[in-house]
């Protein structure tokens, strides 16, 4: 019987970005079209590619994992899971990292959120 380790899932996965990267762009243009208007097909895909890659240091691996941070980072701020609030839920393993992202939302208060999208460091782009 073929076993396939988990590492070897995370390289395969990682060989497929390019793809959830096309995927996620028009679903990132059609419902987050605000955060994602003032940036040209190219500038786009690039971004989310960077998105990508940060999702999958934390270890996302799904399509709703990987689509909700990247929408995150256009939304509030590249660098958003370096809040520590953020970061310490992120990194709790109690919760199935799906969940722990989807309850992110909640976590913080509205003013909290304005709070890291004013520390937002655009240079997380480029990572």
């Amino acid at each position: 019987m073929l076993k396939i380790r988990a590492a070897q899932m995370s390289s395969l996965l990682d060989a497929r970005l390019g793809y959830v990267a096309e995927t996620l762009r028009p679903y990132l243009r059609h419902h987050h079209a605000n955060a994602t208007a003032g940036f040209d097909d190219d500038q786009l895909a690039q971004r989310i590619r960077v998105g990508l890659r940060r999702a999958r240091g934390w270890g996302f691996e799904t399509m709703f994992g990987l689509g909700l941070f990247v929408a995150l980072m256009f939304e509030v701020a590249p660098d958003f899971d370096t809040d520590p609030k953020i970061r310490d839920l992120l990194g709790d393993q109690s919760w199935p990292l799906d969940a722990r992202l989807d309850a992110v939302g909640d976590a913080l208060t509205d003013d909290e959120w304005g709070q890291v999208a004013a520390r937002a460091d655009p240079k997380a782009w480029e990572a």
